[in-house]
Formats: structure tokens, sequence, C-alpha cells
């Protein structure tokens, strides 16, 4: 929508520019703290799904991590030269360049590790699935499980 505005020439101030691409971020810090608000309500859950709801509460810190971390840095693209700039748009650029560098790999960092806690979360529902009682689980039944699980 924003790269539509510069197109056009509607945006002259870059103020609004950032003002949009900030309100864009914010929409991301919703759901991790909508996630760690509702959790404790599973403190009653059974024991054999207490594991996944540690799972739950470390994926949503370290989204709520990940969300802060790009709202902070907003980075917007920009090419010169034949070279790509991170030019830093967020607020982090009112502390200093350092600290939007540093912001920007901390979100590196827990981006992939956001990756690996819902690589964790598949595995122990595909483990929990496959160890259910009441579900029996036979040859290929358990690969198209597997399958639909990373599909989705």
């Amino acid at each position: 929508f924003l790269w539509l505005l510069d197109v056009t020439g509607a945006v002259k101030s870059t103020a609004l520019r950032r003002t949009v691409v900030m309100s864009t971020s914010v929409v991301a810090l919703i759901s991790p703290l909508i996630t760690l608000y509702y959790l404790p309500a599973y403190n009653r859950t059974p024991k054999s799904l207490s594991a996944y709801s540690v799972i739950l509460l470390a994926t949503a810190i370290v989204d709520l991590v990940v969300a802060s971390c790009s709202w902070m840095t907003t980075v917007r693209l920009a090419f010169e030269d034949g070279v790509i700039v991170l030019d830093y748009i967020g607020p982090c650029t009112l502390i200093s360049v350092s600290t939007c560098h540093a912001l920007f790999s901390l979100h590196a960092g827990a981006a992939c590790q956001s990756i690996v806690m819902l690589l964790i979360s598949f595995a122990y529902r595909l483990w929990s699935v496959r160890h259910s009682s009441s579900i029996i689980i036979k040859g290929k039944s358990t690969k198209l499980i597997l399958v639909a699980i990373c599909v989705l």
C-alpha cells in the first residue's frame, strides 16, 4: 500500500510515511499480547497438555520480542547505486544507530528462535497424536498426518 502512495506522489511527508509503516507493526504486537493474556486461563489443563502450554508461553514471549524489535527498528529498504541500503525509520533512531543495529540483530535471532519454537510445537503435536490412547495410527496415516501438519 505504501509503495502505491510513493508511486503516485501522494505522500510527501516523511513523518506520515513513518507513521503509516510503524502502525502496521503495531498490529503484530497485539497477537502475542493476547496469547499471554489468555494463557493463564489454561492453568487447569490436563497434565498431558501442560508441556504444550509451556511451549505456547515460550512461543508467545519470543513472538513478543520479535514484534517489539520489528516495531522499534522498522526498516525501509532503499536501492542506492546497485546496493541495498537499510534505512531505519523506527523509534530506535531517537536513541542511536548502534541501538538500531543491536535491535535488528536481536530481531533476526529471535525470528529464527520463533521458527524453531514453531517446529517444536509441530513435533510435540505430532508426538501427542501418535501416542494418544484414543487414536490408533498405522503406517501411511502417520505420513499423512505429518504432511498435513507441515502444510498447515
